[in-house]
C-alpha cells in the first residue's frame, strides 16, 4: 500500500507520512492495558518514500507582490476570501497554516485601546506542535486582514476553511494562474523568515517568531519570552511587505539592477 503511493501515485512524501501515522496508531495500540495488537508492522519499514528532502523555497519581492496583488482578487483565481486571506496572514505573521486556518476570535486579545502588550494572537497549547501556548504579535498589517472577517461570536471561526489541504488547493490555483515557480501555503512562512534573514537577525532570534520554542522551558516563559523581540520582528515584516507593494516598476527595475552590479 505504502510503494503503492510512493510510486504509482508518485507522492513520496504522503507515503511516508502515512507510514508515520499509521506507525503511531500501531505503537499506541499495543501499549499495556490496551492490548490491541502484540506487534507495531510498521516498526521496521524503511520510508518508502526515500529521505525527505528539506524544502527551501521562499518567494522573492517580486513574487510577493504578484501573489499578493492576485489574492487581492482571489475570485479571479477561483479562491474564496477566507483562504485569500489567511494565506497572506500566514506571510504577514509567519504562523503555520494550520494555525492561520482554524483561528478563532476568541485567541485575538487588545485589538483596540491601550494595554502593555498591544494587539496579540493567544494560542493555547493544544494548538501548537510544540504543545505550549504561545503569542504572536499581530501588527497593523495583520489587523488590516483580520477585522473584516471578526465574527460577534468569539468561539466561531474565522475563516470557513476545511483545513490546510483547502490553503494548498489556493496556492496551486494562484500559482497556474500565474504561471509561476510552484510553492505551498508554508513557503510563505519560509519567505516572512527569509526577510528576517536578509535583515540581519539570527537563526535563534528568527526562531522565536516561529515558535521554535525551547525544551525545557515552562508553558509561561514561553508564552511571553522574547516578546518584545517578536514584536520587534513581526514589524520588520510589516514595513518589508509595504514597502514591496508600494514599490513602482521604476524603483524596482533600480533594485534589480543594483542587486545584478
Amino acid at each position: 500500500m505504502l510503494q503503492d503511493i510512493a510510486d504509482e501515485r508518485g507522492k513520496k512524501a504522503a507515503a511516508n507520512q502515512t507510514r508515520f501515522i499509521l506507525g503511531a496508531m500501531f505503537k499506541w495500540a499495543k501499549q499495556p492495558g490496551r492490548k490491541f495488537t502484540a506487534i507495531n508492522p510498521f516498526a521496521d519499514l524503511p520510508a518508502p518514500g526515500g529521505a525527505s528532502v528539506p524544502r527551501d523555497r521562499f518567494l522573492s519581492t517580486v513574487e510577493i507582490k504578484q501573489v499578493w496583488r492576485a489574492l487581492e482578487e482571489p475570485e479571479r483565481f477561483k479562491v474564496s476570501r477566507d483562504a485569500a486571506t489567511a494565506l497572506r496572514l500566514i506571510l504577514v505573521t509567519a504562523a503555520r497554516p494550520g494555525m492561520v486556518a482554524g483561528i478563532v476570535g476568541s485567541e485575538l486579545r487588545d485589538l483596540s485601546g491601550p494595554s502593555e502588550h498591544g494587539p496579540h494572537w493567544s494560542l493555547p497549547a493544544e494548538r501548537m506542535k510544540a504543545g505550549s501556548p504561545f503569542i504572536t504579535p499581530l501588527t497593523g498589517l495583520a489587523l488590516e486582514l483580520l477585522r473584516p472577517h471578526l465574527k460577534s461570536d468569539p468561539d466561531v471561526r474565522l475563516f470557513k476553511l476545511a483545513g490546510r489541504q483547502q490553503l494548498y488547493e489556493a496556492a496551486q490555483r494562484i500559482v497556474e494562474g500565474l504561471g509561476m515557480q510552484p510553492w505551498r501555503p508554508h513557503d510563505l512562512r519560509r519567505s516572512a523568515a527569509t526577510i528576517l534573514d536578509k535583515s540581519g537577525y539570527s537563526l535563534e532570534q528568527i526562531g522565536a517568531i516561529l515558535a521554535h520554542t525551547r525544551k525545557g522551558v515552562t508553558a509561561v516563559y514561553a508564552r511571553w519570552d522574547k516578546f518584545d523581540l517578536r514584536r520587534e520582528m513581526a514589524t520588520v515584516i510589516e514595513r518589508s511587505l509595504r514597502e514591496t507593494l508600494t514599490e513602482t516598476p521604476q524603483v524596482a527595475q533600480l533594485n534589480r539592477d543594483l542587486l545584478a552590479a
